[in-house]
């Protein structure tokens, strides 16, 4: 996800703000507890990326995750850590 102008990048997506309206100072994963721990529909929605993918993830061992029960759980520093790990700068 990245601020270009007043336009959000977000996965393929894009909202634009209304015209006047400053850009948020931070990323829609600050405002919530690191230690929370999210469903995999939860990431999905934080993150933009489809349920699938993050399934893939897990099968792939590339994802921290918690099991609990048949359920998996997700700890938003290590999903933070992860994105992080993967970004590319020029």
């Amino acid at each position: 996800m990245a601020w270009i102008g007043n336009v959000l990048f977000h996965s393929a997506k894009f909202a634009a703000l209304p015209p006047g309206c400053p850009p948020p100072k931070q990323h829609l994963l600050d405002e919530h507890d690191p230690n929370a721990l999210l469903s995999t529909n939860e990431l999905a929605s934080l993150t933009g990326f489809r349920p699938k993918t993050i399934r893939r993830w897990v099968s792939r061992r590339l994802l921290n995750y918690i099991r609990v029960g048949n359920r998996l759980r997700f700890r938003l520093a290590s999903v933070e850590l992860f994105l992080a790990q993967r970004e590319v700068r020029k």
